[in-house]
C-alpha cells in the first residue's frame, strides 16, 4: 500500500506540480462529498480485481492479485491524479490559489 502511495506522490510531483491541497482543505461539505463520490468510482475497478480471483486459488496468487495490485493501483491513482481530476471537475475552491507567501518562493528557484 505504502508503495504505491509513494509512487503515486512521485508521479504528482513530477507531473502536476501545481498541487491543489490549499484549495481542497478549503471548500464547502457538498464539493468534498462529491469528491469522495468521485474518488469511490475511479477506484472501483481496481477493486473489483478482488472479485475476479477465485477464492480456492493459491495463497501466493490471492495474496498478490487480491491485495498487492489492487492496493497498488488505487493508490497511485489516487495519489497521482486525483487533486487533477478535482481540478478539471471544479470541485477545489480556487479562489485565493498563488495569494501565500510560500505560493512566491517557485520564482525564484
Amino acid at each position: 500500500m505504502a508503495c504505491g502511495a509513494y509512487f503515486g506522490m512521485l508521479i504528482q510531483a513530477r507531473y502536476f506540480k501545481n498541487s491543489h491541497w490549499k484549495g481542497m482543505l478549503e471548500t464547502t461539505w457538498t464539493k468534498s462529498g462529491l469528491r469522495l463520490l468521485i474518488s469511490i468510482l475511479l477506484l472501483a475497478p481496481f477493486a473489483s480485481i478482488y472479485l475476479f480471483v477465485p477464492s480456492t486459488a493459491s495463497i501466493g496468487i490471492m495474496m498478490i492479485f487480491k491485495t498487492a495490485v489492487p492496493f497498488l493501483l488505487m493508490f497511485i491513482l489516487l495519489f497521482a491524479g486525483f487533486d487533477a481530476v478535482s481540478v478539471k471537475a471544479k470541485l477545489v475552491n480556487d479562489e485565493n490559489s498563488g495569494t501565500l507567501p510560500i505560493d512566491k518562493v517557485d520564482k525564484y528557484l
